[in-house]
């Protein structure tokens, strides 16, 4: 039963964070972090071709510079 629900755990998550679709969830991490003592965000941009991954990148980073 706990096998099946971390691999459900962890599938949600990596369906939530690997994309950027849900910026406004990202945004409010990015946010909540710091507050939790969070000090590093690790990004693994998604993306079929190295250019795609890249504008995923890139996107991660614009969030992070719009914190401040």
């Amino acid at each position: 039963m706990l096998r099946g629900a971390a691999a459900r755990a962890r599938r949600e998550s990596a369906s939530t964070t690997n994309s950027l679709a849900g910026v406004e969830w990202v945004r409010a991490r990015l946010k909540a972090w710091p507050e939790a003592g969070v000090d590093t965000v690790r990004f693994y941009p998604s993306g079929d071709t190295p250019t795609a991954r890249l504008n995923t990148l890139a996107r991660g980073i614009d969030l992070v510079r719009a914190l401040g």
